[in-house]
C-alpha cells in the first residue's frame, strides 16, 4: 500500500540514522605506547616497565620486549595503533565480557508477526523500533520508545515507556522487556476513511548476548497488543457478479484490537 510504504522507507532511514550515530559515539580508538630513540627508531607496542631516569622496558606486537636507557630516548607518546586489525585479532580472546552497571543504553529492533486479516486470513506485521533509556543496574532498565507498526488497516507510530533487565550476569542471560505505551494512527489502507490508533502493549522474553564491546544482541519471543478505531466500507459479497457493478457498501465503524505473538531482533549500543 502506498501509505505503508512510504512510512516503511521513511523509518528504515530513521533507524538508520540512529545506529550510525551510535555506532560513531561508541567507537574507540585503539592505542599504543610510541618511543622515539635519539639515533631515529620509533618503537611501537605497550610499556611493561618504566623506571624515570632509568630505563624502559615496552613488547612490541611480535611479543619481543626491549630496554632501552633514559639517555638513549628522545620521547615516549601515546598514539593511535598503526596495526588496529592485528592488535584485536591478537589480543580479542583476552578481553572480558562486557557487562553494563550504569549509563545511557539504546537499542535498535525489528519485529515481526502475525494478525488476523479484515477476512480472518493470518496476515504478516512488522515493527520497527529505537529504545532509548538509563541503565540503573543490570535487572532493571527504564527508558521510552517509539518506531513504526506495519498492520493490514494501517501504519501506527507508538510511543511507549521500556522496562527491561537481564536475570544475571553470562556471556549469555535470559532477559525480559516490558513495553506500555500509545499508538498513534498515521494512515490507514486505501479502503479506510479513518484509522485511529489506541492503547499498545509489549511482554517478551528472550535471550542476551553479550560481546567483548559495548555491543549487545537481544532475540525475544512476546505477545504484542494494539488498540484501533477504524471506519471503513465492506465490500465483502456486496456486489453485482454479472455486471461487476458495487452493490449495497455499508461502513463499519469500531474498535478493532490486534494481537500477535511478536519475534524481535535488537542491537543494543
Amino acid at each position: 500500500m502506498p501509505v505503508q510504504f512510504r512510512f516503511f522507507s521513511f523509518s528504515l532511514l530513521v533507524i538508520g540514522l540512529a545506529l550510525s550515530q551510535g555506532l560513531f559515539a561508541q567507537h574507540r580508538v585503539l592505542e599504543e605506547d610510541v618511543v622515539y630513540l635519539k639515533n631515529g627508531s620509533i618503537i611501537r607496542g605497550q610499556i611493561e616497565e618504566q623506571i624515570p631516569g632509568d630505563y624502559v622496558k615496552i613488547r612490541v606486537i611480535s611479543d619481543t620486549a626491549f630496554t632501552f636507557q633514559t639517555s638513549e630516548i628522545e620521547k615516549i607518546t601515546r598514539e593511535p595503533s598503526k596495526y588496529i586489525s592485528i592488535k584485536v585479532k591478537k589480543y580479542k580472546g583476552f578481553m572480558p565480557i562486557s557487562y553494563r552497571q550504569r549509563g545511557l543504553y539504546q537499542h535498535a529492533s525489528f519485529g515481526a508477526g502475525f494478525t488476523d486479516g479484515d477476512w480472518g486470513q493470518p496476515v504478516a506485521n512488522l515493527s520497527l523500533n529505537y529504545r532509548i533509556g538509563y541503565h540503573l543496574n543490570r535487572f532493571v532498565n527504564v527508558g521510552g520508545g517509539t518506531g513504526f507498526d506495519f498492520y493490514d488497516g494501517g501504519v501506527i507510530a507508538p510511543f511507549f515507556v521500556d522496562v527491561w533487565g537481564d536475570l544475571w550476569e553470562s556471556p549469555v542471560t535470559p532477559t525480559y522487556m516490558a513495553n506500555l505505551g500509545y499508538g498513534y494512527g498515521l494512515g490507514g489502507s486505501w479502503r479506510h476513511d479513518v484509522f485511529d490508533g489506541g492503547l499498545m502493549g509489549h511482554l517478551a522474553f528472550g535471550l542476551k548476548f553479550n560481546t567483548r564491546s559495548r555491543y549487545e544482541y537481544v532475540f525475544t519471543v512476546g505477545y504484542k497488543r494494539q488498540d484501533t478505531y477504524q471506519e471503513f466500507e465492506d465490500w465483502n459479497g456486496n456486489w453485482n457478479p454479472w455486471t461487476g457493478q458495487v452493490l449495497n457498501t455499508p461502513v463499519i465503524k469500531g474498535t478493532r484490537i490486534y494481537q500477535k505473538i511478536m519475534w524481535q531482533f535488537s542491537f543494543g549500543f
